[in-house]
C-alpha cells in the first residue's frame, strides 16, 4: 500500500515538477524508505531475539518445573514409604507389646505356681522333719532306763541320730559278741523303727586310731564294718526290722568326733551311730507327685 502511495505521489509530482526535481524526490523517497525499512528490520530482529530469549526462559522454567515435579514425586514417594514403615512399626510394636504382656502373664502364672509348689514341698519337708523330731523324742524316752553316759539322741540335719558307745553294745575287742544290755537297747530301738516303716536307718560303726588287737581283723575298716553288720543282722533277724530299711557301714578311724590323743578321746570315738531319716525314694515320690499336680 505504501509503494502504491509513493508511485501516485511520484506521478503527481512528475506532472508538477521537472525531471531533475523528480529524480531528487524519488531518490529521497527511496532513501527514506530504505532507512525506515532498516529500522523496521532492526526492530523485527530485536523482537525475534526477545522472542527467542523468552522462549529459552520458558524452556528453562519448564525444565525447572519438571525437576521440581520429579523431586516432589520422589519426596512424596519417600514420605509414603516412611508412613508405611511407621504404620508397620506401630503395628509390630503393638503386636510385640501384646505378646510381651501375654508372656508376662504366663510367667507370673508360672511363678505363682512355682511358689505354691515351693510351699507344698516345704510343708512336706516340715512334715518329715517333724517326724524325725518325734522319733528323736520317742528314742530318748525309750532309752531312759540306760546309763545316759552311754548313749545320746539328737536331731541333726533333719535326721534322728542315735549314738551308742562301744561299751554299751560290744564286748571288748569283739566285732560279734554283744552285751546283754546292748541287745536290750537295740531291741527297743528296733521296735521304734518298726513303727515308722517309711524311714531308713544307716548303721555306722566307728573306731579309734589304734590297731585292732584281734589279728583276724585286717584293719579298722574291716573291724568297724563287721560290727555294723552284726548289729544289722541282729535287728533284722531277731527284732524284725525290714532289711530294706537298713544299711550297714564301717567308717573305721576316719570320722572321729574328738582327738585320739587321750584314752577319753579314744573311748568317745569308739561308737555306733544309727542315722534315721525319711527314705529317699519316698521323698522323691512325694516331690514328684507334687510336681505332677502343677
Amino acid at each position: 500500500m505504501r509503494i502504491t502511495f509513493l508511485l501516485l505521489l511520484l506521478f503527481f509530482l512528475g506532472s508538477c515538477i521537472s525531471k531533475k526535481k523528480h529524480l531528487e524526490q524519488v531518490t529521497l523517497l527511496q532513501t527514506n524508505y530504505e532507512t525506515e525499512n532498516k529500522g523496521l528490520s532492526h526492530e523485527l530482529d530485536r523482537a525475534r531475539g526477545e522472542i527467542n530469549r523468552l522462549e529459552l526462559r520458558l524452556a528453562e522454567r519448564k525444565g525447572e518445573n519438571n525437576a521440581l515435579t520429579a523431586m516432589q514425586d520422589k519426596l512424596q514417594g519417600r514420605i509414603d514409604r516412611l508412613e508405611a514403615e511407621i504404620e508397620n512399626t506401630s503395628n509390630n510394636a503393638l503386636s510385640t507389646k501384646e505378646t510381651l504382656n501375654q508372656n508376662i502373664e504366663n510367667k507370673d502364672r508360672e511363678i505363682t505356681q512355682l511358689r505354691q509348689l515351693l510351699v507344698e514341698v516345704n510343708l512336706l519337708l516340715d512334715d518329715w522333719e517333724a517326724q524325725m523330731t518325734d522319733i528323736t523324742q520317742v528314742m530318748k524316752d525309750s532309752l531312759q532306763s540306760f546309763d545316759e553316759q552311754l548313749w545320746n539322741v539328737e536331731t541333726n540335719n533333719g535326721n534322728a541320730v542315735v549314738t551308742l558307745k562301744e561299751s554299751l553294745i560290744f564286748r571288748s575287742n569283739s566285732a560279734s559278741r554283744l552285751e546283754e544290755e546292748g541287745i536290750e537297747a537295740l531291741e527297743k530301738i528296733s521296735e521304734i523303727i518298726q513303727r515308722f516303716p517309711k524311714t531308713q536307718m544307716f548303721i555306722i560303726a566307728h573306731t579309734d586310731n589304734t590297731t585292732p588287737r584281734n589279728r583276724s581283723y585286717q584293719d579298722n575298716w574291716n573291724y568297724s564294718t563287721l560290727r555294723a553288720a552284726a548289729i544289722a543282722r541282729l535287728m533284722t533277724e531277731e527284732f524284725y526290722v525290714s532289711a530294706n530299711q537298713v544299711t550297714a557301714a564301717g567308717k573305721g578311724e576316719f570320722a572321729p568326733i574328738t582327738s585320739n590323743e587321750t584314752p577319753e578321746g579314744r573311748e568317745q570315738n569308739r561308737r555306733i551311730e544309727l542315722v534315721i531319716s525319711p527314705r529317699a525314694e519316698n521323698m522323691v515320690r512325694e516331690v514328684r507327685r507334687k510336681l505332677a499336680s502343677f
